[in-house]
């Protein structure tokens, strides 16, 4: 109903008000929103939470005793209730603007679960905030509920790409999604995640992408693990092979015995003539990193365009992660040849006997030092017994340089788009 205006045009009134007696002409059918009042349905400051919220400007509650207290606080409770239920909870999600934002005079009373779950998928998704979604990525991986070898299903790969991409999430039917925007293209970084539905999660976020994409973009998920990518294919969408993880094993690459492994020992032999030291990274070396990073990119040979570009963009990535990667269990190194810092590389573990090389940059010009500070990586390692170092990113020098290390395992990775595309949304 849409409120009209009194006489004196300065303020709205109900039109189902009867002005004469102040009555409801509608009361038997009145709206949900007038028939739950005092309470209201609100969203919290930062609306991430809806809440069964008391008006205490309602003259009722403004004079409240000891017994209309106690009958208030029951109340609430069947209200919450009642609105938790499934019937409510699918008539509610199809009518957001009936969740207020957060008014003065106002007190949260019970917060609404499930009603924010269904609602949020139908607001714009909340912008990271990092402690809770480490704290999400955390308590997924203590219950099992991420169970992927993939590196990207670590919450660490996304951080450090953030001042590049603008990571988003929300919760579709149980499962954590994380979106990624680039450019104005919106991707899911990785499959959803959690103790609901993959199906009926991943419908969900193929929906919302066609509602932020162009017609013209090809929503996507990115990372997706075999076992995920099987049960997406039988549901019908297209499954498309990515570039897989490089998994070793951390014996092997220590001790590099054998004839695969004698260019590696024959680099690393090399690079011992220089002496090089490797030491713990400091916040103090990140200068010298970047500077050596810069001179690395401008010797390094271009796998073509895709190099070039993601080159350019790897400096960011690389300085917050020296900022702010050991704050969130990355370990980092870096090896010094005649006092000057010649290489540096970082990475964090993936599970109780997973290692994840994150990065590696090595000064090109002192001959196997590349070699040399990935054994010495290695060997600091003790605790774990498989190290992987990521895709190669579909660049045919990564792939030839990872592949002669001789992996154990090549994890696979896939991505899944529909196979006939959602309109796009007006």
């Amino acid at each position: 109903m849409t409120p009209i205006a009194h006489d004196d045009g300065g303020t709205v009134r109900c039109p189902a008000l009867n002005p004469e007696t102040h009555q409801c002409t509608i009361y038997a059918v009145r709206p949900l929103d007038c028939s739950i009042y005092p309470f209201l349905l609100m969203w919290d400051d930062q609306r991430q939470m809806i809440s069964l919220t008391l008006h205490e400007a309602c003259p009722f509650v403004f004079s409240e005793t000891p017994d209309s207290s106690d009958a208030l606080f029951k109340r609430a409770h069947l209200i919450a209730k009642e609105i938790e239920a499934p019937e409510m909870l699918q008539s509610l999600s199809n009518h957001p603007g009936l969740m207020m934002s957060k008014q003065p005079d106002t007190r949260a009373m019970i917060p609404l679960y499930h009603l924010t779950e269904a609602i949020l998928p139908k607001e714009s998704e909340i912008a990271l905030s990092l402690p809770k979604e480490i704290a999400i990525y955390q308590e997924s991986r203590n219950n099992r509920l991420i169970v992927s070898d993939l590196v990207h299903s670590a919450f660490l790969p996304h951080l450090i790409w953030s001042d590049l991409l603008e990571y988003r999430w929300a919760s579709f039917s149980g499962m954590f999604c994380l979106f990624a925007t680039a450019h104005g293209m919106t991707h899911l970084a990785l499959p959803p995640f959690g103790a609901g539905s993959l199906l009926d999660a991943t419908a969900l976020a193929f929906a919302r992408m066609a509602h932020l994409n162009l017609p013209s973009v090809l929503s996507r998920i990115d990372n997706v693990d075999e076992q995920a990518a099987l049960l997406l294919e039988k549901a019908g969408y297209l499954i498309t092979p990515s570039s897989p993880d490089y998994l070793y094993q951390r014996e092997e690459i220590i001790h590099l015995t054998g004839n695969k492994f004698r260019a590696q020992r024959a680099c690393v032999n090399q690079a011992n003539r220089v002496n090089p030291i490797l030491r713990r990274f400091t916040l103090a070396d990140t200068a010298d990193c970047l500077l050596l990073y810069d001179r690395w990119a401008a010797c390094s040979k271009d796998d073509g365009e895709l190099d070039t570009m993601m080159k350019e963009d790897a400096k960011s990535a690389h300085q917050r992660v020296m900022a702010q990667g050991m704050a969130h269990g990355a370990v980092g190194y870096v090896v010094e040849v005649s006092g000057v810092i010649a290489g540096y590389t970082f990475g964090f573990p993936l599970s109780s006997d997973t290692f994840c090389v994150l990065l590696e940059v090595a000064d090109h010009s002192i001959r196997g030092l590349s070699a040399w500070l990935f054994q010495s990586f290695c060997r600091e390692l003790e605790s774990y017994t498989f190290i992987n170092t990521m895709d190669d990113s579909g660049l045919t020098r990564l792939a030839i340089a990872k592949a002669a290390w001789h992996p154990i395992r090549q994890i696979s990775s896939y991505t899944v788009a529909l196979k006939t595309p959602l309109p796009c949304e007006a």
